[in-house]
C-alpha cells in the first residue's frame, strides 16, 4: 500500500543566536507532525564577556609565554579572541593543554637555575 500524499506541507526557517532553525509541519489526513530542526550556521558571533564591545572570533595562534625572564611559545593555541580588548577564551581541553605546557616550561626554567 503506497503512503498517502501530504495534504499540507510547510517549512518556516529563521535564525536564533548561531543556529538556523527550521520548523517543518506535515499533515496527512488526520495526522499532523511538527519537527524542529536546528543546524549550526557557519558564523558564530558572541560578544566579549570581558569588555562587552567586541565580537569573539575563533582563531589558532602561537601563544608567547614568559616565566622568570625566560620566554617560550606554546604552538597552535585555539580559542575565541576579542577583536576589541584582546582577551581570549579557551575550551577546558585547550586550557588544560596550555596549563600543562606552562608548568613544563616553568619546571625546566627552575631546573636550569639549580
Amino acid at each position: 500500500m503506497p503512503y498517502p500524499q501530504p495534504l499540507a506541507f510547510m517549512v518556516r526557517g529563521f535564525f536564533y543566536n548561531s543556529f538556523r532553525l527550521a520548523i517543518v509541519s506535515c499533515s496527512v489526513g488526520a495526522f499532523s507532525v511538527c519537527l524542529l530542526r536546528a543546524t549550526l550556521t557557519k558564523e558564530r558571533t558572541m560578544q566579549c564577556p570581558f569588555c562587552g564591545d567586541g565580537p569573539m572570533v575563533r582563531e589558532t595562534r602561537d601563544m608567547p609565554y614568559e616565566y622568570d625572564g625566560h620566554e617560550t611559545v606554546i604552538p597552535n593555541v585555539t580559542g575565541d579572541h576579542c577583536q576589541a580588548c584582546g582577551e581570549w577564551m579557551f575550551s577546558d581541553k585547550e586550557s588544560d593543554r596550555i596549563a600543562a605546557a606552562m608548568l613544563e616550561f616553568n619546571r625546566s626554567v627552575t631546573a636550569a637555575r639549580s
